[in-house]
């Protein structure tokens, strides 16, 4: 089977991560012929950060374009699927990107996964009424949690998605500690985020709670992973003895080693693959309500999740994570991932699904 995966672009996000994780399974399989085709110019570093994790089965292509709806991207796109006539195309960018060919290009299986919820999908508002035209005609839907499939039934009024949980491998640490983060110790509990700072992730609830409990003398460090932290926040925690905000880092499973807790904040997600990162290593996860979270972490049981989006729910989370420190089985939470969240059960769905396309 030859199958072409697209994606935008490879930054440090969750999406761009999952493509990679995706790309590596399907390559496994001898039977498979996998190419990875970007747009965004590769050239530049930040774009991709994760390019040398993609395996050497994999034919990695890009498109030299510049950001945005450029040309180039489109053109490019298109002239690729023409020249290369796979079995499967799996867009991971807008549905913007593959609209051309899909209409054009025909013997061609057209496969389009929703990142985050369907109505944040949308690049612009006219594009409501084209997807649901491909859709419904020549491109299949994927949703990556039951938040994002509700959502899809509620902006199209069909439910001819097809829902995959989203699956990560698992993080695998090198056992060496970072020199950054000498400051641990048995004694005083560590929280760690993994987001780039960005409104949907609401950082800001995130150290208001955090500041709460230094002003009631809490003991605790705070490890916070990510890019766009350098004009906002990183100036007023600067040498800061409990919230440390180190910047984006590649080896996030040496950081993670080391926390008792994982803390999201976000208002809004698809179903993050940070979560999934911090349970394959039986990190308890504390999280607002956002997305999928809620089908993945039960509360007391595999995680703590808050009541609603409000700081002081997220807060109190929070505090009682610390108050029953011990209470909850970590092997629970491996055991979790493994079953449910593993890249390659998720694999192996999105195999079955191409599968089923070509009969």
């Amino acid at each position: 089977m030859k199958i072409i995966q697209i994606s935008y672009e490879l930054t440090s996000g969750g999406r761009e991560r999952f493509v990679v994780d995706l790309c590596n399974r399907l390559a496994q399989n001898k039977e498979n012929e996998v190419i990875l085709l970007t747009c965004v110019d590769d050239r530049i570093p930040k774009n991709v950060h994760y390019l040398n994790d993609l395996s050497e089965k994999v034919r990695f292509h890009n498109l030299h374009a510049p950001k945005g709806h450029h040309p180039r991207s489109f053109w490019g796109i298109y002239k690729f699927i023409k020249n290369e006539r796979p079995d499967i195309v799996h867009a991971h960018c807008g549905t913007l990107m593959i609209y051309l060919p899909a209409f054009m290009i025909n013997n061609v299986h057209y496969v389009h996964t929703l990142h985050t919820l369907a109505q944040k999908n949308l690049e612009f508002k006219w594009c409501k009424h084209l997807n649901k035209f491909f859709y419904r005609r020549s491109i299949l839907p994927i949703t990556i949690s039951k938040a994002c499939h509700d959502s899809y039934w509620k902006l199209y009024g069909s439910s001819d998605d097809v829902c995959i949980i989203n699956g990560r491998e698992p993080l695998i640490p090198s056992g060496i500690m970072p020199k950054e983060i000498g400051f641990v110790q048995d004694e005083e509990p560590v929280f760690i985020h993994v987001a780039r700072c960005d409104v949907p992730k609401n950082q800001r609830r995130l150290f208001n709670c955090f500041n709460r409990l230094i002003d009631e003398g809490v003991k605790f460090h705070l490890i916070v992973l990510g890019s766009n932290y350098e004009k906002q926040w990183m100036p007023i925690f600067q040498n800061h003895p409990q919230i440390h905000i180190l910047g984006e880092r590649k080896n996030v499973a040496d950081y993670m080693a080391y926390a008792d807790y994982f803390v999201l904040s976000s208002d809004y997600e698809g179903l993050p693959l940070t979560l999934l990162e911090a349970m394959s290593l039986g990190v308890i996860p504390i999280s607002t309500p956002a997305g999928g979270v809620p089908e993945v972490i039960h509360d007391g049981r595999n995680g703590y999740l808050s009541k609603s989006f409000d700081d002081d729910d997220f807060y109190k989370k929070i505090k009682q994570a610390l108050f029953e420190k011990g209470k909850l089985n970590k092997e629970i939470i491996k055991k979790d991932y493994e079953d449910h969240y593993s890249m390659k059960n998720c694999a192996q769905k999105y195999y079955s699904i191409y599968k089923e396309l070509l009969k």
